[in-house]
Parts: structure tokens; C-alpha cells; sequence
């Protein structure tokens, strides 16, 4: 439903009934233009918010649904990986195989190289070569981090404090557009990291061959990849960056003047993805060999370090937001309690509005007869 001329957008803080004015894009924009820098007391307000906000939000238990969701999307990954990689090397079993097993030795601590072999192969196994496999797991897999991406919005409104606003419809198909983004962008981020030598000449050399390229598979594997070893890390992160910027300017029913690809949160959080990768490859290298139960034990690890990066992307998230309230605050605005970024849809809000003050009715009448 389109908004009046001249009428404010409006939001639904979480858990009300009353919609609350907000300010229009425009006027939000010279708000942020003219308080892009926080002063010593207002951050050390965004501080103790978020640190009060990490329990009155139960941060530890969203983590836990996240992972749940993340873990859904693990195995069809795995056999569309596999799949994809079985295609490229035109059906050749066997070479994948040796890429999966390279790729593990390169990239996992000597004592977890046995476990995760094991793992991987054990999913992909009954895969097979068939186009079918990869189209069905494919599919799973895009449903599984729809699901993700869908959990990650509604806690993002939650962190913002308001319901969802969009119209359901619309929702889901921004939450499936934003899916097939961020898996095509991890799909870049994880073949940015595996890129090497061996999956240079496994993958390219047998399109080479038959049109005569062998010269450029030689460049590609002699005199790039020794120069991409040494960018590939910080073009990790870049990706990472942008993958996390996009879950936050586009899950919450938020929209701020422009597209945010750095902030305060997704600094935090790519630095702290980074610090969770160095934690669990500590961990594999120490603690897998004094355990007889080294393969359960780096499995749990793995869960652990998944379920910590997803409390601190909810972290991140909320640090953006506390932030967007200190400038606020700032500029003169009532957001003590409601957080005033304008909404990317009201519909869906004025929806609950509507519904709560039925049911409210509905409870009120429910009483001792007079």
C-alpha cells in the first residue's frame, strides 16, 4: 500500500501495538551527513547497550538457531561441490577425489586430515556423477540457506527492535534473491581460497588440450598462482566483507541512505571470523592428538567455532545498530527506545497492528458477565 504525500514512514517496535513515525529518507540522510562521528560519551553508551542487549537478547541462544541452519545447508553443499567438481573434470571420479583429498591436506591441521577425508567422502559417496545429483542438491541446499537468511532477518529486526514491515510476499523474494547472492558469494570466497596449482591444472587441462592452450594452463599454474598465494587472504576478506554487508543492510527491515559495504559491525565481524578460524585451527593442531576421540572432538570443535561466529555476526549487527541510535540521539531525535532508521516496508507492520489491537479486543471481552 503506497504512503500518503507527505506522510512519515512508520514502524512497529517489536512486541507493541502503537506504529511510531520515523523520519523520511531524506531527512535521515542529513541526520547520518551530519553526525557520521561518535562523540566519547556516546560510544561508550553503543558499549554498554550492546554488551546489555547480548543477554536481554539471548545472542548465545540466536547463535544456536543460526547454526542449526547453517549445518542444513552443509551436506547438499557438499555433494553440489562435489558434483560441480565431478562435471569440470569430465566425469573423472577418481581426479576429484585426489582434488578433494589435496585441497583437505593443504587447508586442514595434519591431525584432522584423516577425519575430514572420511567425512567428506562418506557424504559424497553415493553422489555420483549425475546431472540430477547436483540440480537436487543444489536446490536443497539454496532452500536450507534461504532458511539462514530468513532466521538472520527476523533476529535482525529483533536487534532493531521492530516487526517485520514488508509485505510476506515481497519478503520472501528479497529473502531468496539475497540467498542466491550470498551462496554464489561464498561459492567465490571458498574457490578464492582453494585456488592452486593442482585444481589449476585438474580443471583447466582438459579443455586445454583439444584447443591447444597448454601454454596458458603453464602461465596460469607457473607464474599466477604463486603471486595469488600471496593476494588471495586479503581478497578473502574483501569478500567476506562484502558478504556480511549485504546480510546486514538488506535482512532488517532498515534502510539507510546508502548501502553501507563498511561499518562498525562488519569490521567487527570479519575480524572476528578470522579470529574463530585461527582458534579452531589451534585447537585441531594441539588437542586432536592427545584424544582417543580426536574425530568427535574436532566435529564438536568445528560446531563450537560455527555456533561462536554466528553470535558474533548477531554482535556486529547489533553494534550497527546501537551506533545508528547514538547518532540519533545526537541529532536531537526521541530514540532512547525506538531506533528511528525508515523502513524498507510498512504493509506487513500495519498488518500486526491491526491483528494485536483484534486479539487485545477479543481478550477484553472475555470476562465475568455483568
Amino acid at each position: 500500500m503506497a504512503r500518503a504525500v507527505g506522510k512519515r514512514p512508520q514502524i512497529l517496535p517489536f512486541r507493541r501495538e502503537d506504529l511510531v513515525d520515523t523520519p523520511t529518507d531524506e531527512e535521515y540522510a542529513e541526520i547520518i551527513r551530519g553526525h557520521r562521528w561518535l562523540g566519547g560519551e556516546s560510544w561508550k553508551l553503543v558499549l554498554r547497550r550492546v554488551t546489555r542487549e547480548f543477554f536481554a537478547r539471548a545472542m548465545m541462544d540466536k547463535g544456536a538457531l543460526l547454526t542449526f541452519f547453517s549445518l542444513l545447508t552443509f551436506a547438499p553443499t557438499v555433494v553440489g561441490a562435489y558434483s560441480i567438481a565431478t562435471l569440470l573434470l569430465a566425469n573423472d571420479t577418481a581426479a576429484t577425489n585426489r582434488l578433494i583429498t589435496q585441497l583437505i591436506r593443504d587447508y586442514v591441521p595434519p591431525e584432522a586430515e584423516e577425519t575430514a577425508t572420511d567425512i567428506i567422502l562418506e557424504i559424497v559417496q553415493q553422489a555420483g556423477d549425475h546431472v540430477w545429483v547436483l540440480v537436487v542438491s543444489i536446490l536443497v541446499a539454496l532452500f536450507s540457506s534461504s532458511a539462514y537468511v530468513r532466521a538472520f532477518a527476523r533476529n535482525a529486526n529483533a536487534i532493531y527492535g521492530r516487526e517485520e514491515g514488508r509485505h510476506p510476499v515481497r519478503t520472501v523474494l528479497a529473502m531468496w534473491a539475497l540467498t542466491f547472492v550470498v551462496v554464489l558469494g561464498a561459492v567465490l570466497l571458498a574457490a578464492s581460497l582453494l585456488l592452486n596449482e593442482i585444481v589449476v591444472r585438474d580443471v583447466f587441462e582438459p579443455v586445454a588440450e583439444p584447443l591447444g592452450l597448454e601454454t596458458a594452463v603453464e602461465w596460469l599454474a607457473g607464474a599466477v598462482m604463486p603471486v595469488w598465494r600471496w593476494v588471495r587472504l586479503p581478497v578473502a576478506v574483501l569478500l567476506g566483507m562484502v558478504l556480511v554487508a549485504l546480510l546486514y543492510n538488506f535482512t532488517p527491515n532498515v534502510r539507510y541512505p546508502r548501502f553501507r559495504w563498511l561499518s562498525v559491525g562488519t569490521v567487527v565481524a570479519v575480524l572476528g571470523g578470522v579470529l574463530v578460524y585461527v582458534g579452531l585451527t589451534a585447537y585441531l593442531r594441539v588437542f586432536t592428538r592427545m584424544s582417543l576421540l580426536s574425530a568427535v572432538g574436532a566435529v564438536v570443535a568445528f560446531l563450537i567455532a560455527l555456533w561462536i561466529y554466528n553470535i558474533v555476526l548477531m554482535v556486529g549487527l547489533s553494534l550497527d545498530a546501537e551506533v545508528a541510535r547514538a547518532r540519533e540521539l545526537e541529532a536531537g531525535l526521541d530514540s532512547e527506545a525506538v531506533i528511528r532508521v525508515p523502513p524498507r516496508g510498512e504493509s506487513a507492520a500495519r498488518r500486526q497492528r491491526d491483528v494485536g489491537k483484534e486479539l487485545r479486543a477479543a481478550g477484553e471481552a472475555i470476562g465475568p458477565e455483568e
